[in-house]
């Protein structure tokens, strides 16, 4: 079994369902997963994970992920991009630099979104999605807290700005730009979307999914996790560790130690055993990888 993860670009049109399907059939491996679903109009970097790797799915998830979109103003769409029907138009669509600048930099920090009626969230086990396009009655979406960690404007010409934007787990960029939208008293869609990054997964990197084999599996080894740093553990504390005794900082400062973060766990005979946190001067496990 081979155990890690593959960065793809997933293309325009695809479901994330539909990706993994397509990666299992193409690879000959059942186990593998995704770290969050990419909505079927976006196209970018998404992570499957591979064997054991999908036990890290929640620790990915909660990366930044990166977008690059295009914005137009002056129409507004029902599906807030270029795939739905125009409900509202003739809106202003000339702006100063200044004047964008002050508004998309507002957005930077802690806010609430409503995810869109036509994103990929569950409501009642349904896509929202599904349900705006069958034409039934959208139920109530409850809002989420998201971060927005950095945002930067990349061109503005023609009633048309393209910007990256770093963001959380949860943040939607239609219902962004709508928001952006109403600051400046107007009306804008997204004409395209790309995730060019999650965590340190860049699109750069990112293999056509139809091309991958088990050579481009990143193995847990090899794997970047929010920059963990190794320790081993002898076969004492190893015991320790597994039944959630505590781990000494005493012991760790033998290592690449700090004060908080992530942690490679690995017995001492060199096998990666658990991915963990140090919380309160405690190693905490956070998923067992080998037991």
């Amino acid at each position: 079994m081979c155990d890690g993860i593959i960065n793809i670009l997933k293309p325009t049109g695809m479901t994330s369902h539909d990706a993994v399907a397509r990666a299992r059939k193409i690879l000959g491996i059942k186990k593998i997963g995704h770290t969050g679903t990419l909505d079927p109009n976006v196209a970018g970097v998404m992570i499957l994970t591979v064997g054991k790797a999908t036990k890290l799915t929640e620790i990915l998830q909660a990366s930044y992920k990166k977008y690059r979109c295009n914005m137009v103003f002056g129409k507004r769409t029902d599906s807030s991009d270029t795939y739905g029907k125009v409900i509202n138009d003739g809106a202003r669509t000339d702006f100063s630099m200044d004047e964008l600048s002050l508004v998309f930099n507002s957005f930077i920090g802690q806010s609430t979104q409503i995810p869109s009626q036509f994103s990929a969230v569950k409501v009642g086990g349904k896509k929202l999605y599904n349900i705006a396009r069958s034409g039934k009655e959208i139920p109530d979406i409850p809002q989420r807290n998201i971060f927005i960690k950095e945002i930067t404007i990349l061109d503005f010409k023609d009633g048309e700005v393209t910007f990256d934007v770093t963001c959380s787990k949860g943040t939607y960029i239609r219902v962004l730009v709508d928001d952006i939208a109403k600051k400046l008293d107007t009306y804008a869609y997204v004409s395209w979307l790309i995730r060019i990054g999650l965590g340190d997964f860049e699109i750069t990197k990112s293999k056509l999914i139809d091309e991958i084999t088990k050579e481009d599996i990143i193995s847990l080894e090899e794997l970047n996790i929010n920059d963990a740093k190794k320790v081993i553990l002898d076969d004492y504390m190893l015991k320790r560790f597994v039944n959630g005794l505590k781990v000494t900082v005493t012991y760790l400062k033998k290592f690449d130690y700090s004060k908080s973060g992530y942690y490679k766990v690995y017995d001492s005979k060199n096998n990666l055993v658990s991915i963990a946190q140090l919380v309160d001067g405690d190693l905490k496990n956070k998923v067992f990888l080998y037991r």
